[in-house]
């Protein structure tokens, strides 16, 4: 409940700790990206559509003005919250202790963000994937896959992919998918193209 929570999301949370640090150890274990990519990122289209868009409610004009003295978040923050959520395995919970914020606020938030992320990572150049330009580039990456795994003949890999699922009522099946470094439930995938 809001009265657990610090009494204010703008001032003080862990997640503004962690921002005015710029360490990108903190950056990396909590949004999946350094303090580098996380300023592209904003910087690439994010903050302006959290500052020039309002946020949708079944309450208010969706073609008003945002508000953004009443939001919770900062561009900054809700870039953080779009990153924290895509890239964790943290539960909701962990979200509100961060960002000082209620379930119903990081799920209204998380509905209206993930999708200006997705849009702005799908302009940005540097989150295409791209096929090799020529043939001598796909045979040295072929060759870096090949020298770390002998057996493996390709030109792409992932390798340590953790698929987060659901939690199974058999305790055998839980126990295979239980990940006790991670605290959740997992399918750890290669893969290979």
């Amino acid at each position: 409940c809001r009265a657990q929570l610090l009494p204010n999301p703008r001032q003080g949370t862990p997640w503004q700790v962690i921002y005015e640090s710029r360490d990108n150890r903190a950056f990396i274990t909590t949004m999946g990206v350094d303090c580098a990519t996380f300023h592209v990122i904003l910087h690439a289209g994010f903050a302006r559509q959290w500052n020039e868009t309002a946020i949708p409610r079944t309450d208010t004009n969706l073609h008003g003005q945002p508000r953004l003295g009443r939001r919770s978040l900062t561009a900054e923050g809700a870039l953080a919250l779009a990153l924290h959520y895509v890239t964790s395995t943290m539960n909701d919970t962990s979200l509100q202790q961060i960002f000082a914020l209620t379930t119903a606020t990081i799920s209204r938030y998380c509905t209206f963000i993930i999708p200006v992320l997705l849009s702005v990572l799908n302009r940005m150049p540097e989150a295409s994937i791209a096929w090799w330009a020529d043939e001598d580039e796909c045979d040295t990456d072929s060759n870096l896959i090949a020298t770390r795994h002998p057996l493996l003949r390709a030109i792409g890999s992932i390798d340590g992919v953790n698929l987060p699922i659901a939690t199974s009522d058999d305790p055998d099946i839980e126990n295979v998918v239980y990940n006790g470094w991670l605290h959740g439930h997992f399918t750890s995938c290669v893969l290979v193209f």
